[in-house]
């Protein structure tokens, strides 16, 4: 009689175990800001961006989100980052006088057009222009 009572707390408590496990893995994945690469930066959706990058610091509306300082970039700290999910695309700004992260995107991207102020990048399924070598769009077709 024992045995039967031990096997029905079992299976009530296996489930409960599991769901926590997956709630603690989901909670520090949202909190513990990436270090991204170029194959990390993906069309934006809203799960897969929060998963991904975690809460948004600054702004978060319905269809723009802000994150101020949090995220690296090939381990360059990114100043500011925009996720336009209307636009579909992503924005990085970088301040920085040595342009690290425009350094980053011509190293693994192929140049498509030099303009004056603007350089157009394509890598996979993105185009990707470095405008001022401090505001980088990453947009998805």
């Amino acid at each position: 009689m024992k045995i039967n009572t031990d096997k029905k707390k079992l299976k009530t408590l296996m489930p409960v175990a599991v769901l926590v496990l997956l709630l603690i893995i989901a909670t520090i994945s949202l909190f513990i800001r990436p270090n991204l690469e170029m194959d990390d930066i993906k069309a934006p959706q809203k799960m897969s961006v929060l998963m991904q990058y975690g809460f948004p610091t600054d702004g978060f509306s319905g269809d723009k989100w802000e994150y101020v300082k949090c995220i690296k970039f090939h381990g360059v700290e990114v100043r500011r980052v925009e996720v336009d999910f209307n636009k579909k695309e992503i924005t990085f700004y970088d301040h920085s006088e040595d342009n690290e992260i425009a350094d980053v995107i011509e190293h693994y991207a192929d140049l498509k057009e030099d303009r004056d102020l603007i350089k157009t990048y394509a890598y996979d399924d993105m185009k990707i222009e470095v405008c001022f070598d401090d505001m980088i769009e990453f947009k998805f077709y």
